[in-house]
């Protein structure tokens, strides 16, 4: 019921076995996880209708099929690194190299509050940005993120 949690990734992750293991194994991972919001924001964009029960957003997300959910998801996560918020405001315009091996950008705006962007491979819809930093895990760190990163132009 909460939409800024991450029910919606965790469920999806859950669903390929070789995921779940590179997450529990040790090394330095930066994951973006989108929001619950994000992936109902992604199915509007897709279908144009608003499903707001996160069983449906799911059903819509896993409708795209095995290989699409996966390549998102694996275009979530940059291996080898453990990419700060403050490290990640030095960065304008690097891009990182994510599991799937696509790249994404990262984009830093303001001057005085720094807000950081992370440009993916659509470039019709709106880019997501950081709005949770520096979650830390064991392995890694993770940045929650308001849109879902596409590696494709949908």
């Amino acid at each position: 019921a909460n939409p800024n949690d991450f029910d919606i990734v965790t469920q999806a992750l859950l669903g390929y076995d070789d995921l779940v293991a590179a997450a529990s194994n040790p090394g330095d991972y930066t994951g973006f996880l989108p929001t619950d919001y994000a992936f109902r924001r992604l199915v509007k964009q897709l279908t144009g209708k608003v499903v707001f029960k996160e069983s449906e957003v799911f059903a819509a997300v896993a409708s795209l099929g095995a290989e699409t959910v996966k390549a998102v998801l694996t275009y979530h996560i940059v291996p080898g690194a453990r990419i700060t918020y403050a490290q990640a405001t030095k960065a304008d315009g690097a891009e990182l190299t994510t599991l799937q091996t696509g790249k994404i950008t990262v984009d830093v705006r303001g001057k005085s509050f720094k807000r950081i962007v992370l440009i993916d491979k659509d470039p019709d819809l709106r880019d997501p940005r950081v709005v949770v930093a520096d979650i830390m895990a064991s392995n890694g760190i993770a940045h929650a993120i308001d849109r879902v990163l596409l590696p494709i132009d949908v």
